[in-house]
């Protein structure tokens, strides 16, 4: 597992199923999301996001990579039918799908179902690219049955990055012993911190970091602790004299 917040890039040819965790602010889009998609030169990347920053941060790039540039909307009545014909064409053209969702106008389950569909499209074609998803605020598209998926898409070639605002979100969506294991599940844990008191706990038990320690660098301190996101204290000159 690893704590902190800074850029952080996987090899492009070693993607796993990898879990991020950490509270708005934290860096989770900045430090991990924008640089692996930016990097991934060949395989099949879709991004699930209400948020623009990612669109706007990567589209550029992969368009001068060769990659077409798709937008669809989650809930559109024609998005499993336009799913359908890019993932059929896969094997012509490599693409980055970004899909967005109106949170107002739709509910926990209607957005679920719709990624389990995303899914389900995906098990079933024999595909020559990998896959890998992008699940941002997951909590916002639980789909019903994870640690199943987790376990049946490795062997599809599919790669999920599923991030969260908070661990406790997922226990909330699919009580604690579920959740816990589809942390454990994934190959790869990524803590930026956390405001929960509960997380900070499972987080310091899953890795043993369970204690305060201090970066000195030439002009500040970096204070990592399993209960606070990372802080930076300037290093102030104080004249003795006085």
């Amino acid at each position: 597992m690893l704590i902190g917040a800074t850029e952080i890039k996987f090899e492009k040819e070693n993607h796993s199923n990898v879990y991020v965790v950490g509270p708005t602010g934290a860096g989770k889009t900045r430090w991990y999301t924008i640089p692996n998609v930016k990097q991934e030169e060949k395989n099949i990347i879709v991004v699930e996001s209400r948020k623009k920053e990612i669109y706007y941060a990567t589209n550029q790039t992969k368009a001068e990579q060769g990659y077409e540039i798709l937008q669809f909307d989650l809930l559109h009545p024609l998005f499993e039918e336009r799913l359908q014909d890019m993932v059929v064409n896969a094997t012509q053209q490599k693409f980055v799908l970004y899909i967005s969702v109106n949170l107002i106008d739709s509910t926990y389950q209607e957005r679920g179902d719709r990624l389990q569909k995303v899914f389900d499209l995906l098990q079933e074609k024999t595909l020559e690219r990998d896959v890998h998803l992008y699940l941002d605020e997951y909590e916002l598209y639980p789909i019903p049955n994870l640690f199943h998926v987790l376990q049946v898409v490795k062997a599809k070639g599919i790669h999920i990055s599923m991030i969260v605002q908070s661990h406790a979100h997922l226990q909330q969506v699919y009580g604690k012993q579920v959740a816990n294991q589809i942390a454990g599940d994934c190959n790869q844990i990524l803590f930026f911190g956390t405001n929960s008191m509960d997380d900070a706990k499972y987080f310091s038990r899953t890795s043993g970091y369970d204690q305060m320690e201090l970066f000195l660098l030439q002009n500040e301190v970096i204070v990592l602790d399993t209960y606070y996101l990372p802080r930076k204290i300037p290093i102030k000159q104080v004249d003795c004299n006085h």
